[in-house]
């Protein structure tokens, strides 16, 4: 049993860290507001605006129907 104690001292550790991690990530999301880019994110180099978005979107939804029987 004593072999065990370490070990799941160093999960609880682990898990505890993470669980603040994501509570820091989601107090910053909230405080950021929706569409500001990320800080820290994949999409850094993707950034387009809200309105260039949702006009990309509408035009493929157009040519959708557009290509329909």
């Amino acid at each position: 049993m004593a072999e065990l104690d370490p070990r799941w001292v160093t999960i609880r550790e682990e898990h505890q860290r993470v669980f603040n991690e994501r509570g820091k990530t989601k107090r910053e999301k909230s405080l950021r507001g929706l569409f500001l880019p990320l800080l820290h994110g994949d999409d850094a180099g993707l950034a387009a605006s809200p309105r260039e978005k949702l006009e990309a979107a509408l035009d493929e939804s157009k040519k959708r129907r557009q290509q329909r029987p």
